[in-house]
C-alpha cells in the first residue's frame, strides 16, 4: 500500500478540446470529446488538449507545465483500448490512465478553470464521473480535493471520493464506478463565491491503495460545475448631499475673498 489516486478541485457548456477552460454559463461541461491521447500543447490540435489547462506530474518521461508541450511518449500513449499494460495517458473521449511503477504512483492531473462570466459565481455544484476497467487484483483510491490558489503551501479541502476494487473481474468491462454531485458549500464549510475572471483548479492526485502487481486503467469524464450566476452591482454615484453642496459653496466664496482682499491690498501698496 504505497499509493493514492486523489482529484484536486480547485475550479469548473459542453467543453471543447481546444481553447482554455473558460467558463462562461452557470453549467460548464467538460466532456473531453476528440480527445483521443495525441498529447498536450496550447494550440492543440485533433485529438489533443490544450496545456494551458493542464499541468500533470509524476510520469517518467517529466512534468508537463501550464502553456507546455508534451506529444510523445507517456503523455500520448493513444487511444485507450483495453486492456492497456504500458504507463501513461489514454483517451478515448474519456481522459484515461494507466498507472504503473514509474507513472502516476504518486502522480498529479491539474484542471485549471477560470470565471469568463462577468458575473460572480454561487451556489456552486460539482459532479465528475470515474471510469473503471478492473482487471487487476490492485485498489486505487479517488479522493476530492478543493483549493482556489495552486501554490504549494495553499490550504486545500478534502471534498470526498472512492476506490477501485481489490479484486479483477472475471469478466471486467469499462464502467462507470462512481458519479457524486457535491455541494461545494456544505463540503468546505463556507460560502464559497468566484469573481469575475477568478480561477480554480481541479487536481487528480494519483497513488496505490491496497493489493499489489499491476493496475486497472482509471477513466476521469464529465467534470462539471454548476452555479448561480450573480449580477454586479453598478457603481454608485456619488451624489453631494445639500449640505455638502453648502461646503463646497462656502468653500469657492472663502476663496474668492481671499483673492480678492490680496489682489486690492497689492494694489493698494503698489
Amino acid at each position: 500500500m504505497k499509493k493514492i489516486l486523489f482529484i484536486v478541485l480547485a475550479f469548473v457548456c459542453v467543453h471543447s478540446v481546444t481553447g482554455q477552460e473558460m467558463i462562461t454559463t452557470n453549467d460548464h461541461l467538460v466532456d473531453f470529446t476528440g480527445f483521443t491521447g495525441m498529447g498536450f500543447t496550447p494550440i492543440p490540435g485533433p485529438g489533443q488538449l490544450d496545456s494551458d489547462t493542464w499541468q500533470i506530474s509524476g510520469l517518467s518521461d517529466g512534468d508537463l507545465n501550464f502553456g507546455g508541450t508534451i506529444t510523445t511518449g507517456d503523455y500520448a500513449r493513444g487511444i485507450y483500448a483495453p486492456p492497456e499494460s504500458t504507463g501513461g495517458i489514454y483517451g478515448d473521449d474519456a481522459l484515461w490512465i494507466q498507472p504503473g511503477g514509474s507513472d502516476l504512483t504518486p502522480g498529479q492531473l491539474t484542471l485549471k478553470f477560470q470565471n469568463n462570466t462577468g458575473m460572480e459565481m454561487a451556489n456552486l455544484m460539482f459532479s465528475y464521473e470515474i471510469l473503471s476497467y478492473n482487471d487487476k487484483d490492485r485498489s486505487q483510491s479517488i479522493n476530492v480535493k478543493f483549493n482556489e490558489i495552486l501554490m504549494p503551501l495553499s490550504p486545500s479541502v478534502d471534498i470526498g471520493g472512492t476506490s477501485t476494487p481489490g479484486i479483477a473481474s472475471a469478466m471486467p468491462i469499462i464502467q462507470s464506478l462512481y458519479n457524486p454531485t457535491i455541494d461545494l458549500n456544505t463540503a468546505i464549510g463556507t460560502a464559497l463565491t468566484i469573481p469575475p475572471d477568478g480561477m480554480f483548479f481541479i487536481t487528480f492526485e494519483t497513488d496505490d491503495a491496497t493489493g499489489s502487481g499491476f493496475r486497472d486503467e482509471i477513466g476521469f469524464d464529465n467534470i462539471r460545475v454548476q452555479s448561480t450566476l450573480v449580477a454586479l452591482p453598478p457603481p454608485v454615484a456619488l451624489i453631494p448631499t445639500m449640505g455638502q453642496w453648502a461646503l463646497m459653496i462656502m468653500g469657492l466664496l472663502m476663496t474668492n475673498l481671499s483673492l480678492v482682499f490680496m489682489y486690492n491690498h497689492k494694489k493698494q501698496f503698489a
